[in-house]
């Protein structure tokens, strides 16, 4: 009894059921694989037809401009507008389909380095759609080697948009100049942005729900490589990934060994490393930071070493380090988080500017609530977590309602001389210590962004 082909994990408990059911009532266990089928057929049916009536849409109305690459982000946008994908498909029919086809087109990226994973779903050899499912990815800042479009199927992310002020050229692989922050935005299900090559559209992405699940439709575009990705404050730097096979091996040895003989590292960094191409320098470094981090000495040598050879760039990748530093202890902090609401308001931290970008954005993800009310309730779950370990002072050292009811003064703008006047107007008692805890939570990496514009949720590609 084999009528339906399927995943060989899968196949033995379909037709044990299937002999169940042929032995409780004879016949009945065909009809049971007649309706697997069936179902199976209707998932691969409409999930496939859509991205294929969808590519093809986007095929036509490329083409009636002459496949001019400057139109086709229109192109996209204007054919997910038509037929807007989450009207159509959901995550689910995507994974069942992949499960229950013998054929995929072909795959973009079978390394998976963008996407948790990425799975191609149409690919005509000039327009490709993909569909991106994401656990707790967070994008670096990037620019794209492609034109096309994103949409959000499920889940909701939160997006910074900047641009970038070239002040030095070092070559083809390496910038510096200034990331300026533009626009900070929450993309829910059914936001739908165009995607420009270069860099005239550079950003990057913080996933808050898991999985969040996005689209993009694309065509490449190479003469807008490299395809760089930022280093806050300040740097634009080919991807390792896209380097070189030499120099990736290279790399990924220097990995290999500040694990197992760290003490050769500073010997080679003298030898080689420090005379490499200026990029590749800040990919070496980057490689083996961690490993220098109980070697003080040795990191003094190395810094003295590549700042004489390559000046003032080693002092911009020491900020951009610290800063990556300060941010993943953030991340780790969120990684140790089960609430789904209380990582979605870590998420936001990690991503905005300011007060006031923090307030707008929890306003439009929980607008049932007004935000400082909201953040201060999920803020109170945080502080009363005792499985947490904390290492660093992500948070205040002091994480009682005397806190908490300076955190809702700063959130509400108010100075520590404000604070004091309504929190003795309210017979709070210890308001003594207002300054100091004021200068905890600003001293806090998680709460300083209330205090102080600049930070942006940055992870290199390492």
């Amino acid at each position: 009894m084999k009528r339906v082909s399927f995943h060989e994990l899968a196949e033995r408990e379909l037709n044990d059921a299937a002999f169940y059911y042929e032995q409780e009532n004879a016949g009945l266990g065909f009809k049971f694989l007649e309706e697997v089928e069936r179902y199976i057929g209707v998932i691969i049916k409409v999930a496939m037809e859509y991205f294929d009536r969808l590519g093809g849409l986007v095929n036509r109305l490329w083409r009636e401009h002459w496949m001019d690459a400057e139109y086709f982000p229109e192109a996209a946008t204007t054919a997910i507008r038509e037929v807007p994908p989450h009207a159509h498909v959901n995550s689910r029919d995507v994974v069942a389909w992949a499960f229950a086809t013998n054929a995929i087109p072909p795959q973009l990226d079978l390394r998976s380095e963008f996407g948790e994973p990425p799975l191609t779903v149409y690919n005509d050899g000039d327009v490709i759609i993909d569909v991106y499912f994401w656990l707790d990815g967070s994008t670096a800042i990037h620019q794209h080697a492609f034109a096309g479009a994103f949409f959000v199927l499920e889940g909701a992310s939160v997006e910074t948009v900047y641009e970038f002020r070239i002040g030095h050229r070092y070559n083809a692989q390496l910038l510096t100049g200034h990331l300026l922050p533009q626009q900070v935005r929450l993309n829910t299900r059914g936001t739908c942005h165009p995607i420009y090559p270069g860099q005239r559209f550079i950003h990057t992405l913080f996933h808050l729900d898991k999985p969040s699940v996005s689209i993009v439709i694309r065509i490449n575009t190479p003469w807008a490589l490299p395809q760089y990705e930022y280093w806050w404050p300040g740097i634009a730097i080919q991807p390792f990934r896209d380097a070189f096979p030499l120099q990736q091996r290279r790399l990924e040895l220097l990995t290999m060994l500040g694990f197992c003989r760290p003490g050769d590292l500073l010997p080679l960094f003298r030898a080689h490393v420090a005379h490499w191409a200026p990029h590749q320098v800040l990919w070496g470094l980057n490689h083996t930071r961690r490993f220098f981090a109980g070697r003080l000495d040795d990191l003094r040598e190395l810094l003295r070493i590549l700042t004489s050879i390559h000046g003032p760039l080693i002092d911009e990748a020491i900020l951009a380090f610290k800063h990556n530093t300060d941010i993943s202890d953030i991340f780790l902090l969120r990684n140790q988080v089960t609430d789904p609401e209380l990582r979605v308001l870590l998420g936001l931290f990690l991503n905005v500017r300011n007060r006031q970008q923090l307030l707008d954005l929890v306003v439009k993800y929980f607008p049932d609530r007004q935000p400082i009310d909201a953040i201060l309730t999920l803020v109170r779950r945080l502080f009363e977590d005792q499985s947490l370990r904390l290492d660093t002072n992500v948070l205040p050292q002091k994480r009682g309602p005397l806190t908490l009811s300076v955190l809702q003064g700063v959130l509400e703008g108010l100075s520590v001389e404000q604070l004091q006047v309504r929190l003795a107007e309210q017979h709070v008692t210890g308001l003594e210590e207002i300054p100091t805890t004021f200068e905890q939570l600003q001293a806090s990496l998680l709460f300083n962004v209330l205090f102080e514009p600049g930070r942006v949720a940055f992870r290199s590609g390492q």
